[in-house]
C-alpha cells in the first residue's frame, strides 16, 4: 500500500493499482473518492489510509 501525495492530488495504490483518490477543491477542502463528505488535508490522508486497510475476517462474516 502506498499513498502518493502531491500539492493538489493524492492517490492510494495497492499492488500498482489506484484504489482511491483525493483532489483539492476550492479553499482548504479535499474530495476523497468513496467518501461521503469533504475533508481537510489531514483527514483526506486518513481517509485514504483507512480505505487501504483490508477488512478483518470477522467483518466479512457479518456482512455475508
Amino acid at each position: 500500500m502506498a499513498i502518493k501525495i502531491e500539492e493538489d492530488f493524492m492517490a492510494l495504490e495497492i499492488d500498482g493499482r489506484v484504489i482511491a483518490t483525493a483532489r483539492q477543491r476550492p479553499g482548504p477542502w479535499w474530495e476523497v473518492s468513496h467518501w461521503p463528505r469533504f475533508c481537510d488535508r489531514n483527514r483526506a490522508i486518513a481517509a485514504l489510509t483507512v480505505t487501504g486497510i483490508p477488512p478483518r475476517s470477522s467483518d466479512r462474516a457479518r456482512s455475508a
